[in-house]
């Protein structure tokens, strides 16, 4: 009967290994998604189907660091579209007040503020880069791209470490 349950307890584990690597797979595509520069509405489609896969998955395992790591995940990929869906439509319904909040989350003034400057002036005809010291009143108007790409560094960064966790031999959960 012990050797039942012990092997019961390693299908469970195996079982749950299989669905924070199904969480991360989603994931993974969001992130495909960013590096192939995936249009907003092609962006969007993708993250709504990786939040509905991983918010799925996320209930079967047990808290613990590879839990955090993708939940981490999923909300920088959240916001990072909340930040694009603002810059492209001001009329958008993020709220004013939500832009703030990502802001502060991801300490994007000083991250903006400490990214390296253009190298050069634009020749004429092309499109100056994105300001990226951003004054904090101007928030909810505002979102440079630089922001955005931040927030997906974020991610992938909480995303890798995910990965990292799945893969070690003695599997944390």
């Amino acid at each position: 009967m012990l050797l039942l349950c012990l092997f019961a307890g390693a299908c469970r584990l195996t079982q749950q290994s299989q669905d924070a690597a199904n969480a991360v797979r989603q994931l993974d595509r969001a992130r495909v998604a960013v590096f192939v520069k995936a249009p907003r509405n092609e962006y969007d489609l993708v993250l709504d189907t990786a939040r509905r896969g991983v918010t799925e998955k996320l209930p079967l395992f047990p808290d613990g660091p590879l839990k955090q790591e993708i939940v981490a995940a999923l909300e920088a990929y959240n916001d990072a579209g909340k930040v694009w869906e603002r810059q492209d439509n001001s009329d958008s319904p993020v709220a004013k007040d939500e832009l703030p909040a990502i802001w502060a989350k991801y300490d994007l003034t000083k991250r903006l503020a400490d990214a390296p400057p253009a190298p050069t002036p634009p020749p004429a005809g092309v499109m100056p880069a994105p300001q990226t010291n951003v004054p904090p009143e101007s928030f909810s108007q505002f979102a440079p791209p630089a922001a955005r790409a931040l927030i997906w560094q974020t991610a992938e960064e909480h995303l890798n470490k995910a990965k990292e966790l799945l893969t070690k031999e003695n599997r944390i959960f």
